[in-house]
């Protein structure tokens, strides 16, 4: 008589995450590298204008060390890339932490302290400091470089719907429940410039975005060097 195998118990859900997040993160610095070798060759070519949107008002909100995070001090003069996102969205929030990770890489090497990320959560009910902070350490967020930012849920939906015009849908608050998660809310990445106006929109599941975005940043750059921005 032969017995059947012991079944072996599922990995834990906290060991895969972090087993997937790792292995993102090795394909991004990769990535990052190639993205910042496109960056120099989009240099050469004369200086594109990019589209004006709307602007993104002065705002408050809470940063990931649980200090208050002014916008007028902190962006004012600054080139940012924002994204909308939480910390237990089940798959397309880790590409986009990804896609922001691969940028700051990149940025760090050629832009220095010019350039900005700012992440805002779209649960803040949920994520704390506390908890962005541990999510921003397994992307390597850079403290002053990239911002993760919690606080009043009326004014992140706000930023979200008036200002950047991205979709963010609170299912939890009406009659529909998502199968795989509370929220709906857009995968895009927004590139703001130095006066708060936003240049353009990066679809983060696209395989090429970082590139597409790192050279209209490079454009922007040129348009809007540090000498000369608006102060």
């Amino acid at each position: 008589m032969t017995s059947s195998p012991t079944q072996q118990p599922p990995l834990n859900r906290t060991l895969q995450w972090t087993l997937l997040a790792a292995l993102v993160l090795a394909i991004g610095g990769i990535t990052a590298a190639f993205a910042v070798q496109q960056w120099r060759a989009a240099e050469v070519r004369s200086v594109r204008t990019l589209d004006r949107f709307k602007t993104v008002p002065a705002f408050t909100l809470t940063e990931r060390n649980g200090q208050p995070f002014d916008s007028t001090a902190l962006l004012r003069g600054k080139i940012w890339i924002a994204d909308f996102f939480f910390t237990t969205c089940p798959g397309p929030c880790l590409r986009m932490s990804q896609r922001m990770q691969e940028i700051q890489e990149a940025v760090a090497r050629r832009a220095g302290d010019d350039v900005r990320l700012v992440s805002f959560t779209v649960y803040p009910q949920q994520d704390t400091p506390e908890v962005l902070s541990r999510y921003a350490e397994k992307f390597h967020a850079q403290p002053g470089r990239w911002f993760f930012l919690t606080g009043e849920k009326k004014t992140i939906f706000d930023l979200a719907h008036q200002n950047f015009m991205l979709a963010v849908t609170d299912a939890t608050t009406g009659e529909e429940k998502l199968a795989d998660g509370d929220f709906i809310h857009s995968t895009k990445l927004a590139l703001v410039d130095r006066q708060g106006t936003v240049r353009g929109y990066y679809d983060s599941s696209q395989a090429e975005v970082v590139q597409h975005l790192l050279s209209d940043l490079g454009d922007l750059l040129r348009e809007q060097p540090p000498a000369t921005a608006a102060r």
